[in-house]
């Protein structure tokens, strides 16, 4: 997968994410080079770590905020990404 290609990804999850969520931080890491050998990396997809925090999740559970955040990445998660390293922030955490 090219630079490119990657960059395309990365901002694709983002702008999914943004749409869903609405967070107050969201950033995400490509940490493929990290796996390499891997069976998912040899298939070309992708190893992510997400930072996000949204008034959405706080309420839910982990389980229910990590299914929540797959089922905004639709088929991303089985067509790019192979795996994803997720960490939610509480909102209220973001305050001063």
């Amino acid at each position: 997968m090219s630079n490119e290609t990657e960059h395309q990804l990365i901002d694709q999850v983002k702008s999914l994410l943004e749409k869903q969520f609405s967070p107050t931080i969201l950033k995400i890491k490509d940490e493929s080079a990290a796996h390499a050998g891997h069976a998912g990396a040899q298939g070309g997809m992708k190893h992510l770590a997400l930072t996000i925090s949204s008034d959405t999740l706080d309420n839910l559970s982990k389980i229910l905020a990590h299914k929540a955040i797959y089922q905004a990445l639709g088929s991303l998660m089985e067509t790019h990404i192979h795996a994803l390293r997720i960490k939610i922030i509480n909102s209220g955490q973001n305050q001063p």
